[in-house]
């Protein structure tokens, strides 16, 4: 544990890598599956169209659900 450095530029770039290998595994999950797409349309307070997509899928047995960004 002592060799694992523990810089703020370590931690920034690992904190900066993390969005892009969640996004590779999900791509890769859903390679091997059906995905289905979801849209979804709603209206914020200030009468302005806000649009929520999101994919599910089947990995392993589970069902998983992610948005689209």
């Amino acid at each position: 544990m002592r060799q694992i450095s523990l810089s703020n530029d370590t931690n920034q770039r690992s904190i900066s890598d993390m969005p892009e290998d969640v996004k590779d595994q999900v791509t890769n999950e859903m390679k091997t599956s059906t995905p289905m797409l979801f849209v979804d349309e709603s209206t914020d307070v200030t009468s302005c169209a806000q649009w929520f997509v999101f994919v599910r899928y089947i990995h392993s047995g589970d069902i998983k659900r992610d948005p689209v960004l």
